[in-house]
């Protein structure tokens, strides 16, 4: 792909039949499945209405719990938060795959490694895409009609390998991506693939006390007419089994509170903002590239 590549089509808010000047934004609740109180959190903001879409965490323990609660909320939809890591220091888990299958993707304690720095010096190519396919299927098989596929900790956005696979598997699976590498989102949606223009992501580094205010400052200043943006939230009650996992469970609650209020909906309905999902994505995605 070229770092010049101009793109061809036109504007994302017209190909999903907005307005030209619609604004347009994709609040994506991520790491459902990761623990019982990633659940109830995802649930709460979607069944609140703003919220319109969430990544699961295929290899996590309450996969099963996100699974039963998929089928029973109607507004649910949800992409695979493709994993390679297992982040934290008490509470982890392993591959999908066989684990004979995937050896190079464990780390000395027999899970997946902490940091994707680990991943990236130790994994085999071959085994990535083992196990990258092994959590898509496996979200499939368990009845979820997958939207798109994501990278938790930005696995697949850092090594253009990872990428690749992450890629080939949307095609075969007939899913669509998130992507905020720019030469990558132009090579994406000169070829059909309904990509957001701007995705806001990293926001585990914000303070509790400054998060309502970084949220609107951001959604302000980038939901510009003729925009359609992802906001990358994390939506959880702060249990304690949450708190014995993170010191972010307090952030994350937030994330919850905010995102399922009327001060939120309100706000959002006075910059003229519409939000919508992936499901929107993947319908637009799947016309371009005849996937029926």
């Amino acid at each position: 792909m070229s770092d010049f590549e101009e793109e061809k089509f036109g504007p994302l808010v017209k190909l999903l039949g907005y307005p030209l000047d619609a604004k347009l934004l994709i609040i994506n609740a991520d790491d459902a499945g990761m623990c019982h109180s990633m659940n109830l959190g995802i649930r709460e903001v979607f069944l609140f209405g703003l919220v319109k879409s969430t990544t699961v965490m295929v290899p996590c323990p309450w996969f099963l719990n996100f699974v039963k609660m998929y089928h029973n909320t109607p507004a649910m939809n949800a992409g695979v938060h493709l994993c390679l890591t297992s982040e934290w220091q008490a509470y982890r888990w392993g591959p999908v795959a066989p684990k004979d299958e995937v050896s190079s993707l464990l780390d000395k304690e027999g899970y997946l490694p902490h940091d994707i720095e680990e991943v990236y010096d130790r994994a085999k190519v071959e085994e990535v895409a083992i196990e990258f396919e092994a959590q898509i299927k496996r979200a499939f098989d368990f009845g979820i009609k997958v939207t798109h596929v994501d990278a938790h900790m930005g696995i697949f956005h850092f090594n253009e390998e990872y990428f690749q696979i992450a890629l080939a598997l949307a095609q075969k699976y007939r899913v669509t991506m998130r992507e905020a590498y720019y030469p990558r989102k132009v090579f994406l949606r000169n070829r059909g693939w309904a990509i957001p223009d701007l995705l806001i992501f990293d926001t585990h580094d914000v303070p509790l006390e400054k998060r309502e205010e970084f949220y609107f400052a951001q959604i302000r200043k980038n939901l510009q007419p003729g925009m359609v943006v992802e906001l990358v939230i994390h939506a959880a009650v702060a249990t304690s089994e949450l708190s014995a996992i993170t010191d972010s469970a307090l952030c994350r609650d937030f994330d919850r509170q905010l995102f399922s209020s009327e001060k939120m909906r309100q706000f959002l309905k006075e910059q003229g903002i519409i939000t919508i999902g992936y499901s929107d994505l993947q319908r637009l995605t799947a016309k371009n590239l005849g996937w029926g």
